[in-house]
């Protein structure tokens, strides 16, 4: 045959009708076993790959599950979002992504409405800005929705890092390290990971009767860090707290430079724990995500609300502090 087997070939060649083809593809309890065989052992020699885009018309579901994202060049969604697809393909999914600028609500409402087009089965976003879910609801009706990141938005299912509880461990490690002078580099506004880490390192030094704490407004980028090295070696703070590696990266770039000496006379403490930031020197002290528990987790809770299960969860999970060597210990 100098074509690819159709399910007409199948039928003929099983001796029996195309709709007892089709039925035994959809796994219909309408076949008996005898029958059932024979067309399967009719698809396998004549090496049958079923066309998913027409059973699709068939069943209304396309098997797909759209993922919106943003700054895919980050470690962080780039790692979650491999594991999502991973986790996607073993159920039977697949997983197609669109990029979308951040900053730009046009630019996330093109985003949704291409999965909408798609015709996608369930939504996950992995675009923790605020204006993403105030988009997202009224374009995709009933299309189910896993969100990355904490919200309390009535029957929105979310899968979260504690980057409350996160913050505060880091910012706890630099208080039991003896620093009384503390500063936050904080994530760009109106992410919910930057409020939560700005809450977590605040409520951890009122907790420790820390009054000498500040707080920068900042990015994810290692720029960020580079630009506020100078603005941050003439304060009193004697060690710094970054929302992500790549601001500490900057900041230790920018220190060096200055001829600052980490962490003898600023501690540094990041977030996320990228592959390069063990060598560093010093090696950098962070906050580990485990990203890719979080990309299966999203996919898992967004397939068992597909197979019915309603009951709304949010799920957290807790980041890991990892000591290395770039906070100095302090005497009292």
């Amino acid at each position: 045959m100098d074509r690819p087997a159709n399910i007409y070939d199948v039928a003929k060649h099983a001796g029996v009708s195309h709709q007892t083809v089709s039925r035994v593809l959809n796994e219909s309890e309408r076949v008996a076993a005898k029958t059932r065989e024979k067309v399967e052992q009719a698809i396998t020699e004549l090496g049958y790959q079923r066309n998913n885009a027409a059973r699709s018309l068939v069943t209304s579901q396309t098997r797909m599950i759209g993922v919106v994202i943003t700054n895919t060049g980050f470690f962080g969604p780039n790692s979650t979002l491999r594991a999502m697809e991973e986790q996607a393909r073993a159920n039977g999914y697949f997983a197609v992504s669109v990029s979308v600028d951040p900053e730009s609500p046009e630019s996330i409402e093109s985003g949704i409405r291409q999965m909408k087009d798609l015709g996608v089965d369930a939504l996950v976003m992995i675009a923790p800005q605020i204006v993403s879910l105030e988009i997202a609801r009224p374009l995709l009706g009933g299309v189910p929705i896993v969100i990355l990141d904490f919200s309390q938005e009535a029957g929105l299912f979310s899968v979260t890092i504690d980057d409350y509880q996160g913050a505060k461990k880091a910012t706890r490690y630099l208080v039991e390290s003896g620093h009384k002078n503390l500063l936050h580099i904080t994530g760009p506004a109106g992410w919910f990971e930057t409020d939560a880490r700005i809450r977590g390192f605040q409520d951890a030094c009122m907790e420790a009767g820390i009054e000498s704490m500040n707080a920068i407004q900042g990015s994810w980028e290692s720029e960020t860090g580079y630009r506020l090295a100078s603005q941050i070696s003439k304060t009193e703070a004697t060690a710094v707290f970054c929302a992500n590696d790549q601001l500490a990266i900057g900041l230790m770039r920018g220190l060096h430079e200055l001829g600052v000496a980490i962490p003898n006379e600023i501690s540094i403490v990041g977030y996320d724990d990228l592959p390069e930031s063990r060598y560093l020197t010093p090696p950098l002290t962070t906050i580990r995500q485990d990203f890719e528990q979080l990309g299966k987790r999203l996919i898992t809770l967004l397939l068992e609300e597909l197979a019915g299960d309603t009951t709304v969860r949010r799920e957290t999970i807790e980041p890991e502090l990892v000591i290395r060597g770039s906070v100095s210990q302090r005497l009292s």
